[in-house]
């Protein structure tokens, strides 16, 4: 019973690692690039910075919206996602809350019913939008596209860590 238990820990370890990939980090490069995949489909590939310099934005109404490029990126992403979703243009989707942190798990602050998460603190971000009156959560992480979590955590994530 115990080495059945041993061996799919250790294959659950090993798909969690092929999935992941190798990883790099170099606060200097851009995006990674929009990328097709063997079916034809677009896969997006994004990043997470390595510099706290442009981790947080938090708005209120009137007030100037500055981002960062990195965070940019991700906010073009969702609010083109709603958008589509929606059938509205991108321009009626109000940004209330951007912001880079750490997920306590690989969830992504977003947890399924019935799935297992790895335990890892996992870089990410989590934007709020708002459009038709209605508040919408994205998050992300890695190197993973944002998406829209209907049933987000009650946990609270970490604040974005370097390193």
């Amino acid at each position: 019973m115990f080495r059945r238990f041993m061996v799919s820990q250790l294959l659950v370890w090993l798909l969690a690692s092929a999935c992941v990939g190798p990883q790099t980090s170099n606060s200097n490069t851009a995006p990674m690039a929009e990328q097709k995949t063997s079916r034809g489909e677009e896969l997006v590939l994004v990043s997470i910075p390595e510099v706290a310099g442009e981790a947080n934005e938090t708005t209120k109404p009137g007030e100037p919206i500055s981002l960062g490029p990195e965070i940019r990126r991700l906010v073009d992403l969702a609010k083109k996602d709603l958008a589509a979703r929606l059938s509205i243009s991108d321009q009626q989707i109000e940004m209330l809350q951007s912001e880079f942190l750490t997920w306590r798990d690989s969830s992504a602050g977003c947890p399924q019913p019935g799935m297992q998460y790895l335990q890892v603190l996992t870089k990410g971000s989590r934007i709020l939008l708002k459009a038709n009156n209605a508040t919408y959560r994205y998050h992300n992480s890695g190197n993973h596209p944002p998406f829209l979590c209907k049933n987000p955590s009650a946990i609270d994530p970490l604040p974005y860590q370097d390193g």
